[in-house]
């Protein structure tokens, strides 16, 4: 148990990542990477779904770190979409894929994602509980639409006062200006009042560490925090945040 010292009292709002903190995101896309290797004529392995995890999780950290190359004749707001469809050319160079070709097996793979939508254990009582007190915010560094769909098939709509995707901000988690837009959205400067939930040290915790806000990190593998990191809190359980919260 977690003992916290009156932080009924001390937060107003919540911010929730999403993938692999109030959704099992490696469900969904064992399920969807499946079905694109099916399109692509490609045997499945364990081995190969490991190295897709590995690929995407790195692609899409060279974005939050501000090390992904963007062509210059893509748009500020087409940067996502393309980011996106060159995983694929990359990922499945051998089949030399056409970047349309892409663009086409990414729209499909966000389909397949949609369709198997895994809520993480606790997730939906944790919410039902919090949203009495609390406002509940979803930010992710993914597409808005995706991101909606999953809360939505997740059964926890209901309980998510606002959804702030990287779509909206341009500039990802872990940057201040992500936590400057859900600033300006919901109308409240005060620091204090926020709490930062998420599974990733490199993202959600240093989102909080930059912003100079309280964070949880949602260690549910059981992983060895990096020095360099300092959460307030540390969760193993979903659940475990109803109890620091008290």
């Amino acid at each position: 148990m977690i003992n916290g010292v009156d932080n009924v009292n001390k937060y107003k709002y919540l911010v929730f990542d999403l993938d692999n903190t109030l959704v099992d995101n490696n469900e969904s896309i064992k399920y969807a990477f499946i079905k694109v290797l099916g399109k692509l004529n490609i045997d499945y392995t364990e081995d190969l779904l490991n190295k897709w995890y590995i690929a995407d999780m790195e692609w899409w950290h060279k974005y939050e770190v501000g090390e992904s190359v963007i062509p210059d004749n893509i748009g500020r707001d087409e940067v996502i979409s393309y980011l996106m469809a060159q995983r694929f050319v990359l990922f499945f160079e051998g089949k030399h894929l056409t970047y349309d070709e892409a663009v086409s097996i990414n729209a499909y793979y966000i389909e397949m994602l949609a369709n198997h939508v895994v809520p993480m254990e606790g997730a939906l009582s944790l919410l039902e509980e919090l949203s009495k007190k609390y406002k509940i915010i979803v930010a992710t560094n993914g597409p808005r639409e995706q991101a909606i769909n999953k809360i939505a098939k997740a059964n926890l709509s209901s309980y998510v006062n606002l959804v702030v995707s990287v779509e909206d901000t341009v500039i990802p988690k872990p940057k201040v200006e992500f936590m400057e837009y859900i600033y300006n959205e919901i109308k409240c400067f005060d620091k204090s009042k926020v709490l930062i939930i998420g599974d990733s040290l490199k993202v959600d915790v240093l989102w909080g560490m930059n912003c100079e806000m309280d964070t949880c990190w949602f260690n549910y593998k059981d992983d060895v925090c990096s020095r360099e990191y300092k959460p307030t809190v540390v969760i193993n359980s979903l659940l475990d945040l109803l109890d620091y919260l008290r």
